[in-house]
């Protein structure tokens, strides 16, 4: 049982997040009442971006989440999944209910809208 639980902490698909594909994230991105959180470290996230998207590394979540709103629906996305999935699990604990987590990350990410 405890190894169960450890894996659904550590970003089992099964954890808490509703999952949507990057091709949909992208999409949603673009439409009002939606916020692309990016929370790869920040030489990550200078190497390639997705457009929109705010940097906000998983270890300064809880210091930062004043800059991030409660009231719109949270694409959280990361390199493959993982870290979104921890990001996911703290946001909820702060009473964030909107969240979704980007499958398969920026390595999914439609290549033809990252920046670099």
């Amino acid at each position: 049982m405890g190894v169960f639980v450890y894996m659904n902490y550590f970003g089992n698909k099964s954890a808490s997040a509703n999952e949507v594909g990057a091709v949909e994230a992208k999409s949603l991105s673009e439409q009002q009442g939606y916020f692309l959180l990016d929370v790869r470290t920040k030489e990550e996230f200078a190497s390639f971006r997705a457009e929109r998207a705010i940097n906000i590394p998983l270890h300064e979540i809880e210091a930062r989440l004043s800059e991030i709103p409660k009231d719109q629906e949270l694409l959280v996305v990361c390199r493959s999944g993982h870290r979104s999935q921890q990001a996911i699990s703290i946001l909820k604990k702060h009473g964030y209910e909107k969240t979704h987590n980007v499958d398969g990350g920026m390595m999914s990410w439609p290549k033809e809208s990252i920046i670099k």
